[in-house]
């Protein structure tokens, strides 16, 4: 049974979505509902499928030029597939949110301190 070589075509579309999913699930991440680990595997899919289309690309030229390659490799440094973004920044324990605040506020407001009543 012969199997289907995508077309570039085709690999350029999974590339695209691969690197979509990336960039919802990081955004998932910031607002801290993802996991780190899930972004890992998403981020290792997305390099997977922006290779193949590097190598499809580089074939068609290399077939297009009747061998003659750029001497390119597939971990070129001025890929944008190959950059890594650090882990979210996450604020400081001591740093609260305007909601703990407001509650903390509240509470202070009509404890056994408050003498208003």
């Amino acid at each position: 049974m012969p199997t289907h070589e995508p077309s570039v075509t085709e690999l350029k579309a999974l590339a695209d979505h691969a690197r979509q999913r990336v960039a919802l699930y990081r955004r998932r991440v910031y607002l801290g509902r993802g996991d780190l680990r899930r972004l890992a595997e998403l981020e290792r899919e997305a390099d997977g499928a922006a290779a193949r289309l590097r190598r499809a690309h580089d074939a068609d030229g290399q077939a297009a030029s009747s061998g003659a390659g750029d001497g390119a490799t597939d971990d070129d440094a001025g890929d944008p597939s190959a950059r890594r973004l650090t882990p979210p920044r996450m604020a400081p324990a001591s740093q609260k949110s305007p909601s703990a605040i407001t509650v903390e506020k509240n509470s202070l407001t009509s404890g056994a301190g408050h003498t208003g009543e």
